[in-house]
């Protein structure tokens, strides 16, 4: 288990580059030219996402959820707020 939760975190930090400052969960993808699509689920104060990272672009997606939740996501200086049940695409 110790050597997925490496590997899990390398991902998350390093290729797409994921901080959670002052409530909001930003990434800073970088570009690798042997990875060509990462989709990669997970859970965010409670919320289940979807982050998508393929083409030039970074997709956030939220499952639905009985609680209406909601979060902080943000890339650069872009930050959206995404709800239950929605997503947003982000171009780099």
């Amino acid at each position: 288990m110790g050597v997925m939760a490496g590997t899990l975190d390398v991902v998350q930090r390093s290729y797409l580059g994921e901080v959670i400052r002052d409530g909001v969960l930003s990434f800073n993808p970088r570009a690798m030219d042997h990875l060509r699509g990462l989709i990669l689920p997970m859970r965010f104060r409670g919320l289940l996402i979807k982050v998508t990272l393929e083409d030039g672009r970074l997709r956030v997606g939220a499952e639905v959820d009985s609680l209406n939740r909601s979060v902080k996501v943000g890339v650069g200086d872009q930050v959206r707020e995404i709800g239950s049940g929605e997503s947003y695409t982000f171009d780099l």
